[in-house]
């Protein structure tokens, strides 16, 4: 009887270590989920869901308390010639360096992701038009400045930008807002 009983009781804490390892492993896999659906590895910016889902929570809460915020949306100009033109990895490096200059000025408590292929959204919380387009023109000229060797040229990109100060409606949405900066 103590032989079963010690056999069992192996069992039982073998059986608990497993289940504690599969569980840890579980969380270790949700968590990559999580951050594989908000960030985009490429850039390290939030990704297009995250900007959607962030940017309607931020929208209700200008809602209920009378907040402003601006919304940007940038766009890579000509990207997909460069792409074409140059491949992949060389595309890659200009989104990545890109997503870095974009770190660099964007305020913390600011929301950037990368949105399309090329294309990123901001929005500016507690910022005035004034304010916004200076952040613009400083992310046109630092990103303009960027040199990218691709064979035997340098190439310099430039970039788009539309910027919008939002009138907030019931009927507002972070996408129909996002869509306004494109005109």
């Amino acid at each position: 009887m103590l032989f079963r009983s010690s056999v069992q009781l192996r069992a039982r804490a073998k059986t608990h270590i497993n289940l504690e390892q599969t569980s840890k492993r579980l969380n270790e896999t949700s968590n990559k989920l999580e951050q594989q659906a908000t960030i985009d590895e490429l850039t390290g910016l939030g990704g297009r869901r995250y900007f959607w889902k962030a940017g309607e929570e931020s929208l209700s809460h200008a809602r209920r308390h009378d907040g402003q915020f601006i919304v940007l949306r940038m766009d890579i100009d000509d990207f997909n010639t460069i792409f074409i033109a140059n491949g992949k990895l060389f595309a890659d490096r200009i989104l990545r360096q890109t997503g870095a200059v974009l770190t660099q000025l964007v305020r913390k408590e600011d929301m950037v992701a990368r949105i399309g292929l090329a294309k990123f959204g901001m929005l500016l919380r507690d910022t005035d038009i004034d304010s916004a387009m200076q952040l613009g023109t400083r992310l046109t000229e630092k990103i303009n400045a960027v040199d990218f060797e691709s064979g035997q040229h340098i190439l310099n990109i430039t970039v788009s930008i539309g910027m919008l100060e939002p009138l907030i409606t019931e009927d507002s949405t972070i996408e129909s807002l996002v869509a306004e900066t494109e005109k």
